[in-house]
């Protein structure tokens, strides 16, 4: 049931149109459109998904073309703006290119009785702001420890990363990030990196074969994980949504038809990297968790949610539509993060 007062009835972070409330691939919005009902997957009994109808026979699903429509009018942020619409503690809470530097920022109370650290690439620095917000609800220091384009596992080299010192850095600061961790002994650490990485052995060599990368991925998990502190709870965190093109400049030549940049779901089954980091975290009894389905609600992915839109680039979040996760990370974590923990910190 909807309330005309709010755009998130149910407070889940998922405007409205943007949910598929019978999972047939089509967006509320999408049933809309097409005069179907957004409570039944077959709404007219003909044994076809909603999604999989052609309402008006041009070959193409009515999943496919729900997002034929135009850009809002008041898109926030603006494809303009959008490029530069990244978390505001990315510039200075972060090692960069070339840096094998720790570099965290904290914030709440420092006596706090829940230490929780952020560790990972650019894509936990976009969840720092919702993550942040529930920290502050709830009276935990929150300390980010990130390095650009470098995923905190072990073993799993960005192959990007060799035009830049060969990959050195990112070693180097994976290493004195774990150091720093041992040390430092948080109470929580989560751990959040992009898996879509092209990856390669230690020598440069590219892995190839989704076997595997698997394989890379899993193993390097483990390998992290037996190296951080035992007295920590670790959540790991599987990754966002990647898109086929950048959708701000796919939306800047089709501002009147918005499915032409849209990416298809990959279901879970096929999300072959995420499956092989939840194995290796839960091997080494970390916890894991997906928020894959706030970010794409329905098939193709959306790109916008309400007047919102939802990636900066290819394979980051517009910090406008991240802080709307906050209701996701808010169950998510005091779900996991006990309110009376076991010890104080002077």
């Amino acid at each position: 049931m909807t309330s005309a007062n709010s755009p998130d009835s149910d407070g889940d972070g998922v405007f409205d149109p943007a949910e598929d409330s019978d999972g047939d691939r089509l967006s509320d919005r999408g049933e809309q459109r097409f005069g179907s009902l957004p409570g039944a997957r077959d709404s007219d009994g003909d044994g076809i998904p909603d999604g999989k109808e052609d309402a008006d026979g041009d070959g193409r699903s009515n999943a496919v073309e729900q997002d034929h429509r135009p850009v809002p009018a008041h898109l926030r942020p603006t494809l303009a703006a959008a490029p530069t619409d990244f978390s505001p503690y990315k510039s200075d809470c972060q090692a960069t290119h070339g840096s094998a530097a720790v570099v965290t920022c904290s914030y709440g109370p420092a006596d706090s009785p829940v230490d929780l650290v952020l560790m990972g690439d650019s894509h936990a620095m976009q969840l720092t702001a919702p993550i942040k917000t529930v920290a502050e609800e709830n009276g935990w220091r929150l300390t980010t420890l990130v390095k650009k384009a470098c995923p905190p596992v072990l073993g799993v080299h960005n192959r990007a990363q060799r035009w830049v010192d060969d990959g050195a850095s990112c070693r180097t600061w994976r290493r004195a990030a774990l150091d720093w961790l041992e040390a430092r002994s948080p109470d929580h650490i989560i751990v959040a990196h992009s898996d879509a990485y092209a990856i390669s052995t230690f020598d440069g060599q590219r892995i190839k074969g989704v076997h595997a990368r698997a394989k890379a991925w899993r193993d390097g998990m483990k390998r992290t994980l037996s190296r951080m502190p035992r007295s920590a709870q670790v959540l790991v965190l599987g990754d966002i949504p990647y898109n086929r093109v950048n959708p701000v400049a796919c939306l800047r030549k089709h501002p009147n038809n918005i499915s032409k940049c849209v990416t298809s779901r990959r279901p879970l089954h096929k999300r072959t990297i995420e499956n092989a980091i939840e194995a290796g975290a839960k091997a080494r009894g970390a916890r894991f968790r997906r928020f894959y389905s706030k970010v794409c609600s329905y098939d193709p992915c959306p790109i916008i949610h309400g007047d919102i839109l939802v990636f900066r680039d290819r394979g980051h979040l517009t910090a406008t539509f991240a802080d709307r996760l906050t209701p996701t990370f808010r169950k998510m974590l005091t779900t996991i993060i006990s309110p009376a923990p076991a010890r104080r910190r002077n």
